[in-house]
């Protein structure tokens, strides 16, 4: 005999000892094929003989009993458990319906033969085995030796509702089998505390559990369902389901998912219900999972693994309260306080623009008298000065009698030291920019006109240098102190007052930004003063051939937002909608992602009070647009009246952009209400897209204010628009390192041509030179600056340049700092970056217009400090996360927090109403910051 058939005859030894399993291994192992198909056959001819000898055992037992039975592979057991008399009396007392709850365990169980069982009760029949296990590749998940199931709940009890149950295993030697059959009625389920319907209960991956409710307990039109994870309970990714009252119900993972109302959950879910949906009342079903993979857990922190350590037999204890989800008298209540609060807002911010927005004829006249006064006085201590330095003159220089006979101080000035003292007195006629000198005679200037709408007289002074230098004569203390500073005389005497009078003039930048100074245009020149006015950077307004210019930095940024508030709109609410309509459809609570324990409803609006507390951007954005004209029509109307010509007094008036901006706040509300139809991870872009614009559109006009012919064009800013949201998407996506490099390549791209910009001015052409012409003029800008430090010549460092390089270097550390952090989604950096930037250069236009000497009115103070009393409680709230939609529905429903205003709104609500108002005031504090300005010479208002 040889081995082969050694190794045959141990194979069947094997199955005999009921080792079929390991013989079939070891025959895989030897790859004996011939040998593998008898084994089969003997195996599956003794499995034939042992059901035809098995023994069917046929048992009565009662409910509200334990039970042992004993079986094998050849004794199984048919059990039908009645309801005696007894208990049918006891129940007829409680009207409510009853739960069948069937338990068995087994601790004598193998996996390898496990018992099966099989419960028929009506029209529900069940089967398991024991003991139940599952298992990841060759990681055990979960073993457990019993099971438990309920049954559909009754309304009647009677003979018929019988269980029947099946018990068999395959096992060759006994098993041990305990068996109870429970009856349970609404007093074992439900107790009440206050308002509170509460019950506990046990799950495991073995044993689901379910709960009938009868809605008509609770007097309210919708009922919060609030399950929640008790103390000592472990970690189990479950399901909780509502469904109809009836049978069948479903208790399994793909069932419940098919069936009812259902959320996944891990330690806290809610689910709201209209009672309409449910007449009969409903049953709730809780479903375990052995593994995580049902919640799609994202963050590693809630992973039920760190959790059940060694945990073989994971349960979970859980906690459920049903109550009413607020009255119609909170609905109420709540809704018309706000409506209440912006009606009040509205009145005093109207009766206070009336107030503010009014142009008085006398106040022009007043301002006309006053720096009339002022010239004069200026003109006497000016020629005051002069005589005394003509009196020195004199005194050194002893001239003759006859020359001085017949000159007065003037003249005298005129002559003797026109080298180093500017014109005494000159008017500029402002339509024909020709000089008019005052009469040498009389040394009085010219009458001014009564006409409000004349030019004013102004008056300029330039002292080069001081008085007393004018005394250096040889072997004066001065003469001897020019002659010690020989040494620097080589490279002052290159510099001369005009050349610090401008960033860069146009000898210096011949053959590099210009081929010859022929090249350089009035514009230019004017644009590279130091010391820059309104006019200078204004003159599109009032060139005719230039509308177009003015238009596409004005009127167009209203046009295109119309549109892009169209057709981004359409869409946005059709999603949102279906959304919503597929979560209330296919019964799928996790497709929205809501704050379920604040969650109000309204028909169709599924969370009625987050979207109805976004009415406030729309009710200020409308709001402000009207402010806006009733401000336009009131300038207008004066100007009108009293023949005013605009373009001398104030800053310019445009008021494009200040529609735009009250028409984004109104989409905001738009945009912001839809998110909250259906919030998730991809329609969160359309809750920041205008929130982006409102910051874009408040820098922007700031700027313009005093920068008119070279603020951005509409068409530029809203494709900057275009790329951050191209940005916010494809973080949405995919947010890793990649994603992260080209979002900071593309942020210092924006910087640099936002710097450029600033400092450029439009001196020179936006073409592929550009960066090396600024480069160029900012050179020449800081070697004057830093080339002979200290000499009275040299201009300070320009505000603007210091503005610049404090904002370049703010957005440069906050690249780095978004490159180094890397978090998923973009949406709120980029929100950060537009607001910190507007913060900035809000911040730096009032410290200018403090140092100019203008003043902030205390209108615009009011509305400033409005704003911030608003907008820093906005931001703490902002910052209480009550859901979050980078994470998995079951991970958010852990953030979800109750209501905390009026019992109606939560954090978030509140952070819609502080910040809908703070956005309206700061529109406000900008659109009267410079009203100050409106009784004064545009010549005189300084550019920064």
């Amino acid at each position: 005999m040889d081995l082969k058939n050694y190794t045959f005859i141990f194979f069947i030894l094997l199955s005999r000892l009921n080792s079929t399993t390991l013989a079939q291994n070891l025959l895989d192992f030897l790859n004996f094929d011939s040998m593998k198909e008898k084994i089969d056959s003997i195996v599956a001819t003794e499995d034939a003989n042992t059901e035809e000898e098995r023994e069917t055992i046929v048992l009565n037992k009662q409910v509200n009993q334990d039970y042992t039975f004993q079986l094998s592979n050849r004794i199984e057991y048919y059990v039908k458990f009645e309801i005696p008399d007894s208990v049918i009396e006891e129940f007829e007392q409680d009207p409510e319906k009853h739960t069948f709850q069937v338990n068995a365990g087994s601790l004598d169980a193998e996996e390898r033969h496990p018992v099966d069982i099989t419960v028929r009760q009506l029209k529900r029949i069940i089967s398991f085995q024991l003991p139940h296990v599952e298992r990841e590749s060759e990681r055990l998940l979960f073993r457990s030796p019993e099971k438990s199931v309920d049954f559909c709940p009754l309304s009647k009890l009677d003979k018929n509702a019988t269980v029947i149950m099946t018990i068999a295993t395959s096992s060759r030697k006994e098993v041990h089998v305990a068996v109870r059959v429970l009856i349970k009625g609404k007093h074992g389920d439900w107790t009440k505390n206050g308002d509170v319907y509460e019950t506990n209960t046990t799950i495991t991956p073995t044993i689901s559990r379910i709960r009938y409710f009868n809605s008509d307990l609770v007097d309210s039109k919708y009922l919060r369902v609030k399950v929640k994870m008790r103390n000592r309970s472990d970690c189990l990714c479950s399901i909780i389901s509502i469904q109809d009252p009836k049978c069948p119900f479903y208790d399994t993972i793909g069932a419940a998912q098919r069936f009812g109302r259902w959320a996944t959950m891990l330690n806290f879910t809610t689910i709201i219900i209209d009672k309409r949906d449910y007449p009969n009342g409903f049953i709730i079903v809780f479903v375990a999972s052995a593994t995580d993979d049902l919640c799609n857990i994202v963050q590693d922190e809630n992973r039920c693994h760190n959790f059940n350590a060694n945990v073989t037999n994971p349960r979970k204890r859980l906690n459920v309260q049903i109550e009413a989800n607020g009255s119609e008298a909170t609905y109420a209540g709540a809704c018309m306080t706000i409506i209440a609060s912006y009606g009040v807002i509205a009145l005093v911010t109207i009766t206070i623009s009336i107030i503010e927005f009014k142009y008085n004829y006398e106040d022009f006249q007043k301002f006309k008298v006053k720096m009339t006064e002022m010239e004069a006085q200026f003109r006497e201590e000016f020629n005051k000065f002069g005589e005394r330095i003509v009196r020195r003159m004199s005194e050194q220089s002893t001239p003759t009698k006859s020359k001085l006979d017949g000159y007065g101080v003037r003249d005298g000035l005129e002559n003797t030291i026109d080298p180093v003292v500017g014109p005494i007195s000159t008017k500029f006629n402002r339509e024909s920019n020709k000089e008019v000198n005052t009469n040498p005679k009389t040394k009085e200037p010219p009458k001014p006109k009564e006409s409000v709408d004349e030019n004013l007289t102004e008056v300029t002074y330039t002292v080069r240098t001081n008085p007393e230098d004018l005394t250096s004569e040889p072997g004066s203390p001065h003469h001897q102190e020019d002659n010690q500073k020989e040494g620097q005389g080589e490279m002052v005497e290159d510099y001369h007052e005009a050349d610090y009078a401008q960033i860069a003039t146009a000898a210096e930048l011949k053959g590099t930004v210009f081929q010859s100074e022929d090249e350089v245009d009035e514009k230019v020149a004017t644009r590279l003063k130091t010391d820059l006015r309104i006019p200078d950077l204004c003159k599109k307004l009032d060139d005719p051939t230039r509308s177009k210019s003015i238009y596409q930095k004005s009127e167009l940024y209203l046009g295109i937002a119309l549109l892009i508030s169209l057709y981004y709109s359409l869409p946005v609410l059709q999603m949102v909608f279906t959304f919503s309509a597929n979560q209330k459809n296919t019964g799928n609570q996790d497709i929205c992602y809501y704050n379920d324990l604040c969650r109000k409803p309204v028909s169709i609006m599924r969370d009625f009070n987050h979207v109805f507390s976004n009415l406030g951007y729309m009710v200020f954005g409308a709001l402000f647009m009207f402010l806006v004209f009733l401000k336009k029509w009131k300038y207008n109307s004066f100007l009108r009246q009293n023949r005013l010509k605009e373009r001398e007094y104030g800053v310019p008036q445009q008021y494009g952009l200040y529609f735009s901006m009250g028409l984004a706040l109104f989409m905001e509300g738009v945009m912001s209400g839809s998110y909250h139809v259906c919030p998730t991870n991809i329609t969160f872009q359309f809750d920041t897209t205008f929130m982006y614009l409102i910051s874009i559109l408040m820098f922007l006009k700031l700027y313009q204010v005093r920068h008119a012919d070279v603020s951005a064009n509409a068409v530029g800013v809203f494709f900057g628009l275009g790329v951050s949201l191209i940005l916010e998407t494809i973080s949405i996506i995919y947010s890793g390192p990649w994603f992260w490099l080209f979002f900071c390549l593309v942020y210092v791209i924006v910087i640099v041509v936002a710097v450029v910009h600033g400092y450029n001015l439009g001196i020179v052409r936006y073409d592929y030179k550009i960066l090396y012409n600024v480069a160029r003029i900012l050179w020449l800008e800081l070697h004057k600056i830093v080339s002979i430090p200290g000499h009275p010549a040299i201009p300070r460092v320009r505000s603007r340049l210091v503005c610049l390089s404090c904002m370049a270097s703010v957005n440069l550390l906050l690249c780095i700092y978004f490159a180094a952090s890397r978090t998923s989604g973009a949406s709120n950096y980029l929100l950060a970056i537009y607001i910190l930037n507007l913060a900035m250069y809000f911040s730096y236009y009032c410290i200018m217009k403090v140092k100019h000497g203008e003043r902030i009115n205390k209108v615009p103070t009011l509305y400033s400090f409005l704003s911030m009393l608003c907008v820093i409680p906005a931001l703490y709230f902002f910052t209480q996360i009550e859901k979050k939609t980078e994470i998995s529905p079951a991970e958010s429903r852990m953030l979800n927090t109750e209501c905390i205003f009026l019992d109606f709104f939560d954090g978030h609500d509140i952070w819609h109403f502080l910040g809908g108002s703070g956005l309206f005031f700061a529109f406000l504090t900008i659109l009267t910051l410079d009203e100050d300005l409106k009784y004064k010479r545009r010549k005189s208002i300084a550019v920064f």
